[in-house]
């Protein structure tokens, strides 16, 4: 999989210019972001990392360690997303390659084009190059936006490669405050930390 991935990455990078470019999404891959993170769920199943959750609502925080085999339970907000990289969805979302010369990332976008998507935007950030050469994946931020007929939930999720992730959800129902609630996963984002 590691394999497959730095090649992808690696061809990715060489396609990838400093101006922001649209690509024909017949014939261009897109960043296969769900297998991507199914990897590392997989990763932390068969890790030693001590798993912190913090859950936030309102200003009120409740920090408690989780075991391992609970983390796919949290995770699952990701993971079962829909692949857009897949070719049943490939066609409802636009890519578009950007070069942040700041941040020395680049950074794979993926809007949808269409209103009833539950995946409003996917966006990936590359560091171009590591220590060996090859491109890796820093976080994979998606937001995610579903509607009924008296309420919406949206999800900004961000997963911080080999660290951690955040989920905020907002909740809005008709005639009442929006609500607020904040996940955050961490399982190798301490200082100091090491594998127990």
């Amino acid at each position: 999989m590691n394999k497959i991935l730095i090649g992808f990455i690696s061809i990715s990078l060489l396609l990838a210019c400093k101006s922001k470019t649209k690509k024909d999404n017949s014939q261009e891959e897109f960043f296969p972001a769900i297998s991507f993170l199914k990897g590392q769920a997989k990763h932390i199943d068969t890790s030693l990392y001590r798993i912190v959750k913090v859950e936030t609502v309102d200003s009120n925080s409740i920090t408690t360690y989780i075991k391992r085999e609970e983390f796919s339970k949290y995770a699952k907000e990701f993971l079962e997303l829909p692949d857009i990289s897949s070719n049943k969805w490939k066609d409802d979302y636009e890519e578009t390659r950007i070069y942040d010369e700041v941040l020395n990332n680049i950074i794979l976008s993926y809007k949808t084009v269409e209103e009833d998507n539950e995946i409003r935007s996917e966006d990936i950030m590359l560091e171009p190059t590591n220590s060996s050469g090859n491109s890796e994946v820093k976080n994979i931020i998606i937001n995610t936006l579903q509607t009924a007929q008296d309420s919406t939930i949206e999800k900004n999720m961000v997963w911080y490669v080999n660290k951690r992730f955040i989920i905020v959800t907002k909740i809005q129902k008709a005639d009442q405050p929006e609500k607020i609630k904040k996940l955050e996963v961490i399982w190798n984002d301490f200082p100091g930390q090491t594998q127990m």
